[in-house]
């Protein structure tokens, strides 16, 4: 019985388009404001987002997929949740980034919600709920790309001009500058991901400000996601990178009733030298914990030690419990080669 159970699991298929359906529902598009004239509208805005996400499942990668896909599912299922023919992928490309930015995570954020009370989001891979937050460069505009979206000519304008021009009319894009040549801007987001269970949701994204980076953005994220799922016990813990490390963010994480496994290096200065004096000498045969897994033909060993901070912290850092070190080795089992990070 065991063994059909198993077999039964993996004919299953991962999308089915009563679950596709039924999940579309749950993001409830219809609660969308639509930016355009209701006189000049030939798709409703619900269509169109269910058509994307659609498109998503079925792994478009540009916008024209996206126009394919619509033009596919017109002739196969004939209004299959409202689409009725093929879309224009430039009627995608005017009407997106004009849709407002938290009334598209609120639709997340109920499917989310919807798939937690079915069950489906409970921790497997660890005990409890956990949320990783990581901060990445979504675009990235070069000079020419700034002119074209200002709509300025090279010849008429100023890279000072141009640059102030930007960053008043974008402020969530940082216009960095170089000691010779022309400007670029990066677009950057706090992407929050629940890796606690089987399938690695994101739960929130929130824009980084141009005027400041990802540590400077993190309480106001942290608020976002406490005031999203606050009540839900989705999650107690949030893990972080190096580049989202500060003692600040942790006391904030600690105040809103939230567990922290933050990453810390050398540029942390004190702390960072009491877990090499305490973790950094140990032996592999004194790890607290093993595992060891095959990757892209490598042997790869993860090796765990702790060191119990007491209920004093450390520093700064009186909400610091333990510190935890974690060594990873591969390898090569071509070469037999080993590196150790």
């Amino acid at each position: 019985m065991q063994s059909q159970k198993i077999k039964m699991e993996q004919r299953r298929q991962a999308a089915t388009c009563n679950g596709l359906k039924k999940r579309i529902r749950d993001l409830g598009f219809a609660r969308v404001d639509d930016p355009r004239m209701a006189g000049k509208v030939d798709y409703r805005l619900p269509t169109m987002l269910t058509a994307l996400v659609a498109s998503m499942a079925t792994l478009a990668r540009s916008l024209r997929a996206v126009e394919q896909r619509t033009g596919q599912l017109a002739r196969k299922h004939q209004r299959w949740m409202g689409i009725e023919r093929r879309i224009a992928d430039n009627t995608f490309g005017k009407v997106l980034p004009r849709l407002a930015h938290g009334e598209l995570m609120q639709c997340l954020h109920r499917l989310v919600k919807a798939e937690h009370r079915r069950g489906n989001l409970a921790p497997t891979g660890l005990s409890r709920g956990t949320v990783a937050i990581d901060g990445k460069n979504v675009a990235t505009l070069h000079w020419p790309d700034m002119l074209r979206v200002l709509k300025l000519r090279p010849d008429e304008t100023t890279v000072a001009h141009a640059t102030a021009l930007f960053a008043q009319r974008y402020p969530q894009a940082q216009v960095c500058t170089r000691e010779s040549g022309t400007p670029y801007a990066l677009l950057r987001v706090h992407t929050a991901t629940l890796v606690s269970g089987d399938a690695a949701v994101c739960l929130h994204q929130r824009p980084i400000a141009g005027h400041t980076n990802e540590s400077g953005s993190m309480p106001a994220l942290l608020d976002e996601l406490k005031a999203a799922y606050g009540k839900t016990r989705l999650f107690s813990l949030v893990t972080t990178d190096a580049g989202n490390t500060a003692c600040g963010i942790a006391a904030k994480a600690v105040a809103l009733g939230l567990g922290y496994f933050m990453q810390i290096k050398s540029t942390h200065g004190d702390l960072y030298a009491e877990a090499e004096g305490q973790l950094g000498h140990r032996r592999p045969s004194r790890a607290h914990a093993n595992a060891t897994d095959t990757q892209n033909g490598q042997v790869v060993t993860y090796r765990a030690w702790r060191y119990d901070l007491g209920e004093e912290g450390w520093l700064d850092w009186t909400h610091a419990r333990q510190l935890v070190r974690i060594q990873r080795t591969a390898e090569c089992q071509r070469t037999g080669e080993v590196t150790v990070e």
